[in-house]
C-alpha cells in the first residue's frame, strides 16, 4: 500500500518580556519567505555546499507602512538593530530553538517588526543576508525592561 505523506516548515516566535518582577510571554507564528524557501529548495540541487544557517535576529520600525507583509520580502521595511542568536538547541525530530537576549540598553524603541536572516551574506550590517521569516510586533521598549526572543522552527511531516 502506498501513502502520501507531505512535509512542511513552520517558524513561530515566543517573546518572553521581563520587566522587575514581572513576565509576559506572548507567542505567534509568523511569514517563512519565498528567498527563504527557493534557496533551501536550491541547496538540494547544489553540487556545492550552501550555507543555511540562521545567524541573525533584526528589529525594525515599520508596520507595514513602507513595505507590507509579503512572503517576496527580501529584508524588513526599517530595520533598526540585530543581533546574533545567542543560545541554539535542537528540541526534537526536525526542531530547532534558538533564543537572543535583547538586554535593557538593547532595542529601545518602539519595535514593530521582527526578521530573522541566514546565509553566507549574513552580517551584523543592516539588510544583509537572506531574509527567512518577517513578522510584525508592536512593542514600545525602554531601558526598564529586557526581551528574550525564542524562534522555533519545525521542519517535519503534517
Amino acid at each position: 500500500m502506498e501513502s502520501e505523506a507531505l512535509a512542511g516548515w513552520l517558524g513561530k516566535f515566543e517573546i518572553q518580556i521581563m520587566r522587575g518582577d514581572q513576565l509576559e510571554i506572548v507567542k505567534f507564528p509568523n511569514l517563512i519567505t519565498d528567498a527563504w524557501l527557493n534557496t533551501v529548495r536550491d541547496a538540494t540541487m547544489s553540487a556545492t555546499p550552501m550555507d543555511l544557517q540562521i545567524k541573525y535576529i533584526a528589529l525594525g520600525k515599520d508596520d507595514g507602512t513602507i513595505l507590507p507583509l509579503a512572503p517576496s520580502n527580501t529584508r524588513l521595511g526599517n530595520e533598526v538593530e540585530r543581533k546574533v542568536f545567542t543560545k541554539i538547541e535542537k528540541d526534537g525530530t526536525g526542531v530547532v530553538k534558538r533564543t537572543v537576549n535583547i538586554n535593557s540598553a538593547e532595542g529601545n524603541f518602539h519595535i514593530k517588526e521582527i526578521g530573522i536572516f541566514a546565509g553566507s551574506v549574513a552580517t551584523s550590517a543592516l539588510n544583509s543576508g537572506i531574509l527567512v521569516a518577517r513578522v510584525f510586533y508592536d512593542r514600545d521598549k525602554d531601558e526598564l525592561e529586557s526581551i528574550n526572543i525564542v524562534r522555533t522552527d519545525i521542519v517535519g511531516r503534517l
